[in-house]
């Protein structure tokens, strides 16, 4: 980063900007320079340079000053420090610093006065600035030297830690963003391999039971038209699609002849039948979904009267989830064939689950079914 050793010098005597120009020549006395450091009470030998390279800019009355400054923000080359010499004609040194520093806060400014009334408090309230440096007239060669090379350097540290501030600042967000894309990255990895596995096992449910091949796809896609229908929360409808691609997992361990069998099942074959969901709820609860994937696809053979299975739960112990999968399966069901018996129709699919609205069906689930296919068109 460029060391900034531009000063400003506004004095309406001609004579004193001769002096000004004068000191603040390129070489210095190193004697000089530690005289000038007990002068002003300074330690800590070493962290300010005697070497001097300044380049002054004068004015000779504020306004002129000021126009300098203007330019020198135009320009990108802005002044390190200013001094400022308190009466001149036009605007006075203090009005003239309250301006310069409206357009660059930076500039550090010593105000240079022969009159004892103006105070370090009054100056301060009046340009609400503690930073604000005084000169004395006269003023010797030592105290203008020293005085150049102390707020140039302030200048400087300030400047150099606050591009260092950014620089840091910028490079912690383009670590978060970096970290943020792997995140994004790695969750997206495991989303795929998330759907992946949950293809294989809908593959290896309907490689055991052909005749209901893609009736777990079905039902997810109806499920989900019907969550997104009912304004459930994206996450909750996401639950509700993967929930509906495994609600008969379970069957994965039912004999195939079972599945399969054309005619009337036994009441032995249809309590195996009716295992299904909790053997499906053993097999998902070990996944960590983000959502109750397991507990859905325990309950959606459950009815709101208590008249479904595994474990007859009623109205508030059934999830929304479940209440929404319940109905999109007997829909499903119906307007499917069967091994043992062909397809009955979708008018015959909403009439049952119109009958069982409020009873055994949630209303709102029902409604929100109905509207897809009568008023919205769904197809499957």
């Amino acid at each position: 980063m460029e060391t900034n050793n531009r000063i400003l010098v506004i004095d309406d005597d001609l004579g004193v900007q001769s002096s000004y120009r004068e000191i603040l020549q390129p070489e210095m006395n190193a004697a000089l320079f530690d005289q000038g450091r007990e002068l002003f009470g300074c330690s800590g030998g070493g962290q300010i340079s005697p070497d001097l390279n300044y380049e002054l800019t004068l004015a000779d009355n504020g306004e002129s000053g000021i126009d300098a400054v203007k330019m020198s923000i135009r320009d990108n080359l802005p002044f390190a420090v200013a001094f400022i010499d308190l009466k001149m004609p036009g605007i006075n040194g203090l009005a003239t610093a309250k301006r310069i520093w409206q357009l660059d806060a930076r500039i550090n400014i010593a105000i240079v006065t022969a009159l004892n009334c103006i105070t370090p408090e009054n100056t301060v309230k009046l340009l609400e600035r503690q930073d604000i440096l005084f000169l004395n007239k006269p003023f010797t060669r030592d105290e203008i030297r020293y005085l150049a090379q102390f707020m140039t350097y302030h200048y400087n540290l300030e400047q150099r830690e606050a591009f260092w501030r950014v620089h840091l600042e910028q490079k912690v967000e383009k670590r978060a963003l970096e970290l943020k894309q792997s995140q994004q990255n790695a969750s997206e990895r495991l989303r795929r391999a998330m759907e992946g596995v949950i293809k294989a096992m809908t593959l290896m449910l309907e490689s055991k039971n052909p005749y209901t091949a893609g009736h777990q796809h079905r039902v997810s896609v109806l499920a989900t038209a019907m969550a997104t229908e009912m304004q459930l929360k994206p996450d909750r409808v996401e639950g509700v699609r993967i929930a509906g691609l495994l609600h008969d997992i379970g069957k994965i361990s039912v004999p195939s002849e079972i599945l399969s069998w054309p005619g009337k099942l036994s009441k032995a074959e249809m309590q195996i039948i009716k295992q299904h969901p909790e053997l499906g709820y053993d097999i998902l609860k070990t996944i960590d979904f983000s959502f109750p994937v397991a507990e859905i696809e325990y309950q959606h053979h459950e009815r709101l009267d208590g008249s479904g299975y595994p474990r007859g739960l009623k109205e508030a112990e059934i999830l929304p989830e479940a209440r929404i999968l319940a109905v999109a399966d007997v829909v499903e069901a119906m307007v499917s064939r069967r091994p043992y018996r062909a397809a009955l129709g979708l008018d015959m699919a909403l009439a049952e689950i119109d009958n069982g609205r409020g009873v055994r069906f949630d209303a709102d689930v029902v409604d929100a079914c109905v509207r897809l296919f009568k008023e919205k068109g769904f197809q499957w």
